[in-house]
């Protein structure tokens, strides 16, 4: 079974990104326009490792969250080649954000330029969410 550790950090190191470690997850920030910062959160799944990104849209309580943004948000996952749109409930409330996930063992043998794609395609599509 490949290692999750070296293998973000092997990611890290390709791709100059300065990673942050807490327990089994890391996180790694982006800078998405001068001034302007994401966070990609990489999650250990056991054989899964999760890449979320929030987006700018907390709800703190569950009545808040329109329907008809979920609904369009599951209708976008159909477009998406790459994460979906997922709804998830921290401590502070309601995130919508997009995660993508890979298996730990296809992650070890994937190119670097790959991954980097992929974890742009998720940023800008969180970044593009627009619930005006």
């Amino acid at each position: 079974m490949a290692n999750f550790e070296q293998i973000i950090k092997d990611f890290a190191e390709y791709l100059e990104w300065d990673l942050e470690w807490n327990n089994e997850s890391a996180s790694v920030d982006f800078e998405v326009e001068p001034g302007e910062v994401q966070t990609v959160f990489i999650t250990n799944n056991g054989e899964t490792v999760e890449f979320d990104v929030f987006s700018k849209y907390l709800f703190e309580n569950e009545e808040d969250i329109a329907h008809s943004v979920s609904t369009h948000l599951l209708m976008r996952n159909t477009e998406l080649e790459v994460g979906a749109w997922v709804l998830e409930k921290l401590d502070d409330g309601w995130h919508f954000s997009v995660m993508y996930n890979e298996d730990l063992d296809t992650l070890d043998s994937m190119d670097y330029d790959e991954l980097d794609i992929n974890l742009k395609i998720i940023l800008q599509e969180a970044r593009g969410l627009t619930l005006e």
